[in-house]
């Protein structure tokens, strides 16, 4: 099955004035962002649990407390060379077809990166993909991650 993952319809009219009015930043909630036949293909393909690192207690930045988490990031080709997988990274090898398709699909969709441009006010910009788990009793504290990072999409798979 090769389904379209992005609500095209949704990126186009949704209104980037009433973003940048949210105080005390911008946020929103979408429902619907994923269409949800690729939502329920990606749900079924989750990455294996035992791909995941387990992160707890780790030191942050700036004496912030630690999330609590299972991991996993994807760990993109950056040459010809095979990457290695290890604990808590995914390359492209050992990753579930759909979200690698879905991932293809972040990085090339035109209307994608057209509305996160217009929602950050950057030219450009540099997508990081990782999957996050909490765990029972666990927490994602506020937290300040960078002067470079300009903003998170999250997709909820709860």
């Amino acid at each position: 099955m090769n389904v379209a993952f992005l609500n095209e319809r949704l990126i186009h009219s949704f209104d980037a004035e009433f973003f940048h009015q949210r105080k005390p930043y911008p946020w929103h909630l979408f429902q619907g962002f994923l269409t949800p036949d690729g939502f329920e293909e990606l749900q079924k393909n989750f990455p294996p649990f035992e791909l995941f690192e387990k992160q707890e207690g780790v030191e942050r930045l700036y004496g912030q407390r630690p999330h609590d988490r299972l991991y996993l990031m994807y760990e993109r080709p950056r040459s010809k060379k095979k990457v290695v997988s290890a604990p808590g990274k995914i390359t492209d090898d050992r990753l579930p077809e759909p979200w690698a398709r879905f991932i293809r699909e972040l990085n090339t969709s035109a209307e994608y990166h057209q509305f996160v441009q217009r929602l950050l006010g950057v030219p450009g910009f540099w997508i990081r993909f990782a999957w996050h788990m909490g765990t029972t009793g666990s927490e994602v504290s506020p937290h300040f991650d960078s002067d470079t990072k300009y903003g998170t999409h999250i997709f909820y798979f709860n």
